[in-house]
């Protein structure tokens, strides 16, 4: 078990602007759902996937689990993810090129799976990681990266939306100001004074949960996250298919 070493105590605002993150994912994975079906794929990238469901199972589960609402709601979001598993495994031969990757999907999928647990589990120990801040920040680039990956590779949409991009930049950007939000507010001081404030203090910020190295992981997260959905964008007008809507 972790040890809270760093518990800042909770505040309406983080809670609050959390919830909107929660709900941003929820609606990106569901929608990697729904068009993983529709197009009878896989919506998320195999490594992303594992990584993925290995800090959900053990944030979920393993490290302090149901100790707070975050934890808690980790576990709809794995369930959601067991599902994309199942896409994973059902469709990811067929979209493989390499003969080899076609006949061994399953077993490297799992084999990803087999290897990202370990990795995640001994970077929240040795991270002392109590907020999930660095796994989670991590995570989340390593998301971003390999959905640019899976737009270029396939070479069109197929499994993709804006939605799916939109809601998981959202995500990830409401994330971030709800940990900056846990720092710089106190329970008598619900908000930032002002904006410039918020930034400044939070740039600035070097003890955990918000330290220079998260600050960066998010800041890379949310650029990678802009451009791939200005590379989606283009590619549905290329494709023909409304930004909001695909048949």
């Amino acid at each position: 078990m972790l040890e809270n070493v760093y518990m800042v105590q909770p505040d309406y605002s983080a809670s609050l602007v959390f919830s909107g993150s929660v709900l941003a994912w929820t609606i990106a994975y569901l929608s990697i759902v729904y068009y993983g079906f529709a197009d009878r794929t896989y919506g998320m990238p195999m490594p992303a996937l594992a990584a993925n469901l290995s800090w959900e199972a053990i944030w979920a589960f393993v490290i302090k689990p149901f100790s707070n609402i975050g934890h808690v709601l980790t576990i709809p979001w794995l369930c959601v993810d067991l599902i994309i598993a199942m896409q994973c495994m059902l469709y990811g031969g067929n979209d493989a090129t390499e003969p080899f990757l076609r006949k061994y999907y399953r077993w490297l999928f799992l084999a990803a799976v087999a290897i990202a647990f370990p990795i995640m589990y001994w970077s929240f120990k040795e991270f002392n990681d109590w907020y999930a801040e660095f796994t989670a920040a991590g995570d989340s680039l390593l998301i971003s990266v390999l959905f640019i990956g899976l737009l270029i590779r396939r070479g069109g949409v197929s499994g993709q939306s804006m939605v799916i991009a939109v809601s998981k930049w959202l995500g990830t950007f409401l994330a971030w100001i709800a940990t900056s939000l846990t720092v710089n507010t106190t329970p008598a001081h619900l908000w930032p004074s002002s904006p410039w404030a918020f930034v400044t203090e939070t740039v600035r910020h070097t003890a955990y949960p918000l330290t220079p190295l998260i600050n960066f992981l998010y800041a890379v997260t949310f650029v990678t996250d802009i451009l791939y959905i200005v590379m989606l964008r283009q590619r549905l007008r290329e494709c023909g298919i409304p930004l909001w809507r695909r048949t």
